[in-house]
């Protein structure tokens, strides 16, 4: 018997060695994810911090960071041409009656729509045109543009 005895003893053995690096395992795993909980935090932190700054110093910034503004401007300047572009592709598919613009919440559906798919707003068909020329809303009265002379899509 003593054979066995010093089998289930070594198995036992084993088994709070694994149950021991499985604990030790598990309390790594918890304190890497509160490690990397409190990394996020500071980055939430460090992008207030700078827009912050940004906000209230970005007409006269310290030079070190005079550049970065600078481009974070840039940066914004781009963003709000790429908004026009959409608005702009937005109200030409309207326009030409390939598509039309929710009224409520501004996405793009299909012509003849009755109903908006992203919001259920009831859509109106649209009671101008916008010229792809020249960009003038006009009222689809007119079968051309009085800003340019370009033909009704």
């Amino acid at each position: 018997m003593p054979f066995f005895e010093e089998i289930g003893k070594k198995i036992t053995d084993f088994g709070q060695t694994a149950v021991e690096k499985t604990k030790s395992s598990t309390e790594s795993i918890r304190l890497k994810n509160m490690i990397r909980e409190e990394q996020r935090h500071c980055k939430e932190l460090y992008q207030q911090i700078g827009e912050l700054y940004v906000q209230q110093f970005g007409s006269h910034p310290e030079p070190v960071f005079a550049q970065m503004i600078q481009e974070v401007q840039n940066s914004q300047i781009r963003i709000q041409s790429y908004q026009n572009q959409i608005q702009q592709t937005k109200e030409f598919a309207s326009s030409t009656g390939d598509s039309v613009v929710c009224q409520q919440c501004g996405a793009s559906l299909p012509a003849n729509t009755i109903f908006c798919n992203q919001c259920g707003a009831k859509v109106e068909s649209p009671a101008t045109w916008t010229c792809p020329s020249c960009g003038k809303t006009l009222s689809v009265e007119f079968a051309f543009c009085d800003q340019c002379g370009q033909k009704r899509p």
